[in-house]
C-alpha cells in the first residue's frame, strides 16, 4: 500500500506503519482508500468527471461484498476489514462527501465544508481506530478531530493545483476565515482571483487546521492507548508538514510540498518517544 507514488512520501501512509501489527494492513488499506478518493477531487479538473469516477468506487465497493470487485484496492479492503466494518457507514461515507463536494464545489460554507472533510478524512480514521480496538465516543471524536486537521492541511498540500485548475474552489476555503475577496469575471466566463485570494484561502487553511491539530494534541491524554499511537503519530506529522507548507514560497508553483524520508521518520520516532517520556507528543 506504501509504495504507490502518492503515498511514498505520505504522512498519512506513513503513519499507518505505527498501527498495532495485526491490524496494518487493514489500517494501511483504509488510508490508500481515502487518498484515492481524495485524489479524484484534487486532479478531476470537471464536476462531471469527479462524479463518474466517484461512481466507480461506489460500484467497486458494492461488489468488493460479493467478491467480484476488479481493484485491488477495494479487495484489499474486502480481505482486511471485517464484514461489520466493511458494511459499516463511514466507508461509504468518504465517497458520499466526495460526491457532495464534487458536485457543489466551491458553494458551501465553512461549517459545510468541515463537515464534508469530517467525512472525507474523519471516517476513514474512525474506522482504523475501531479496527485497532479503539472504540467509544472519545476516540471517534479525537480521530474525527485529528482527520479533520489532515484534510485542511492536505487541501492546502495541494492547493497550487486548485488555483491553477478550479479557482473558483477557493471561496469555501476563504469562508473558513475571516478573509472576504469578490471575485471578477473575465470575458470566458472563467473566475478570476486576485493573489489576495489564494492569499486568503492560505491563511484561512493553516489556522483552521492549526486550531484542529492543537485541539487533537490536547484531547490526546484523555484516549492515550497503543490503538491510537498512528493517529498522534499522523497528528505530528501533519503539523510539521503544515508548517512547511506555511513557509514554501513555492506553494503556488508546486502540486504539492513533501516531507523527506528521513524528516517524517525522525519527526515520528521522536512523538514516540516523548509520549513515553513526559506523555505528550
Amino acid at each position: 500500500m506504501e509504495a504507490g507514488a502518492r503515498g511514498a512520501l505520505s504522512p498519512l501512509r506513513y503513519s499507518a506503519r505505527f498501527s498495532t501489527p495485526s491490524t496494518r494492513d487493514a489500517v494501511s488499506a483504509l488510508y490508500a482508500y481515502a487518498d484515492e478518493i481524495q485524489a479524484i477531487l484534487n486532479q478531476s479538473r470537471s464536476p462531471d468527471t469527479r462524479l463518474l469516477k466517484l461512481g466507480y468506487w461506489q460500484r467497486e465497493l458494492a461488489q468488493a461484498q460479493c467478491g467480484s470487485a476488479q481493484h485491488p484496492l477495494a479487495r484489499a479492503l474486502a480481505k482486511n476489514l471485517t464484514p461489520a466494518l466493511f458494511s459499516h457507514p463511514d466507508l461509504a461515507q468518504v465517497i458520499e462527501c466526495a460526491q457532495r463536494e464534487g458536485e457543489y464545489a466551491g458553494r458551501f460554507s465553512a461549517t459545510a465544508f468541515l463537515d464534508l472533510l469530517a467525512g472525507e478524512w474523519g471516517a476513514p480514521l474512525r474506522l482504523a481506530a475501531d479496527v485497532q480496538g479503539a472504540s467509544g465516543t472519545a476516540s471517534a471524536h479525537f480521530a474525527t478531530t485529528i482527520g479533520l486537521a489532515w484534510g485542511l492541511t492536505e487541501r492546502l498540500q495541494h492547493i497550487g493545483l486548485t488555483f491553477r485548475r478550479r479557482p473558483e474552489e477557493l471561496s469555501s476555503l476563504m469562508a473558513l476565515g475571516s478573509v472576504t475577496v469578490d471575485a471578477e469575471r473575465d470575458a470566458g466566463r472563467k473566475v478570476v482571483f486576485a493573489e489576495d485570494a489564494f492569499q486568503g484561502a492560505v491563511a484561512a487553511l493553516y489556522e483552521t487546521a492549526l486550531s484542529h491539530y492543537e485541539q487533537a494534541f490536547a484531547l490526546w491524554p484523555k484516549v492515550r492507548q497503543r490503538a491510537l499511537y498512528s493517529h498522534i503519530v499522523l497528528a505530528r506529522l501533519g503539523r510539521t508538514l503544515l508548517s512547511e507548507l506555511a513557509a514554501s514560497r513555492d506553494i503556488l508553483l508546486q502540486a504539492q510540498v513533501l516531507l523527506p524520508q528521513r524528516r517524517l521518520s525522525t519527526t515520528a520516532w521522536r512523538c514516540l518517544v516523548f509520549m513515553r517520556l513526559f506523555g505528550r507528543p
